[in-house]
């Protein structure tokens, strides 16, 4: 239940709100993405040997999965907050 000055997430204006904030954070992560695959293929451009090149590509899958789930954490508490569901 609102209170007489609270929005409720699910009037216009509430969802033009969250859908602006879900936007800004799709953005973010792909921003962040981004950021990451440049900086793999910058450390790729400097591998020396075959067995560097398997340990850059772990590290890479490794925090490219954790930001992932982070990403997914973030975004499903978002719409849980938007939509008041738990």
């Amino acid at each position: 239940m609102t209170m007489p000055n609270e929005r409720s997430p699910l009037d216009p204006a509430g969802l033009a709100a969250g859908a602006a904030n879900y936007q800004k954070k799709l953005f973010e992560m792909a921003q962040a993405n981004t950021q990451m695959a440049f900086d793999y293929a910058k450390d790729l451009m400097g591998v020396r040997s075959p067995d560097e090149a398997v340990r850059i590509t772990q590290e890479y899958m490794t925090k490219q999965t954790q930001a992932y789930q982070q990403q997914m954490k973030d975004l499903m508490e978002s719409v849980q907050q938007r939509t008041g569901s738990t």
